[in-house]
């Protein structure tokens, strides 16, 4: 079986490339001339040189592939338009691609952010991020064609390889948990191997692709003060919670987005990231995927971030 990925230098991606390459597929990862790829060509995985937004840089390289798994994406960008350009134009220049070649299936990698939060009436996103993610959901469908086509919004992604959590990780090492507000608000969390474990099944299911979208977590939906106390138990110390008012959060997100422009570098911490913090109700279930491929979560929420911390350690990150 062979598999066309893309993102595959980022977290998620590496984990699936490593995943399919573990069950014996042939794994063809589109990458960036500067990519770092030393941990790709470990696991054998072949590398085709190319850009996202041009076909004609990869198109004779995902002819004759089983399935697309299209993960790559911006989680931070300086401007709107960089947003959309990579999130959604990109989505569609490789769903598009994959269509005319005649891939049979494809699973587009998007984000919790494009359903937007719980509470609010129909739900939409709540920043340019989420809306760009929408969008490329948008047309990756618009040009399927007869190709089989399925997405994925994980939520909140933790595990080894993953920087995006690792400021929490240093914090809670020190016996300290930042809480915005009181720390009632919920998000769903997976593990990254509970979310390739997903995606392995949709991969390998019967039939044509169900649709979804589909929400891999963990089951736990937890607010930020049992998060807390999640690290606490994980990592075998007290944590002492912090409730910050939400207008810290913004004012300090706000000199970071205008450093941001004047550098015209992204941060994490951003308005368009506190705008998504804000909201109360993040939670998931992992249900419809259950019933569609028999996804059940492996790794619970302690032991994971236990591991977490301990792969960490050892890379000398914490």
């Amino acid at each position: 079986m062979r598999l066309f990925l893309t993102g595959a230098s980022g977290f998620v991606g590496y984990h699936l490339a490593a995943a399919f390459r573990a069950a014996r597929w042939d794994v063809t990862a589109l990458v960036r001339a500067r990519s770092n790829v030393s941990a790709l060509q470990e696991l054998g995985v072949d590398l085709a040189l190319g850009e996202l937004l041009d076909a004609g840089s990869f198109s004779d390289r995902v002819a004759g592939s089983d399935l697309v798994i299209h993960c790559a994406g911006l989680i931070r960008a300086v401007t709107v338009e960089e947003y959309t350009r990579v999130n959604a134009e990109g989505a569609g220049v490789v769903a598009a691609t994959a269509s005319r070649v005649g891939v049979p299936r494809f699973i587009l990698i998007s984000s919790i952010a494009a359903r937007g939060p719980l509470g609010r009436g129909d739900s939409a996103p709540v920043s340019h991020y989420g809306t760009s993610k929408r969008e490329g959901e948008k047309r990756v469908f618009e040009r399927a064609g007869a190709m089989s086509v399925c997405v994925v919004r994980p939520p909140v992604i933790y595990g080894p390889r993953d920087n995006g959590m690792l400021a929490v990780f240093k914090a809670a090492r020190r016996g300290l948990f930042p809480l915005y507000g009181r720390g009632g608000h919920r998000v769903a969390i997976v593990h990254v191997d509970d979310l390739v474990r997903a995606i392995q099944l949709l991969a390998t299911c019967p039939g044509d692709l169900p649709a979804g979208p589909f929400y891999p977590e963990d089951g736990t939906n937890p607010s930020w003060a049992e998060l807390a106390s999640a690290f606490g138990s994980a990592l075998g110390r007290k944590i002492w919670r912090i409730p910050l008012p939400p207008f810290l959060f913004q004012g300090i997100a706000a000199l970071a987005t205008g450093w941001s422009l004047l550098v015209r570098r992204p941060v994490l911490f951003s308005v368009d990231k506190v705008r998504e913090m804000a909201c109360p109700d993040w939670t998931a279930s992992h249900k419809e995927l259950t019933r569609a491929v028999g996804f059940k979560p492996q790794i619970p929420l302690v032991r994971g971030l236990g591991e977490t911390a301990r792969w960490y350690r050892r890379q000398g990150w914490i």
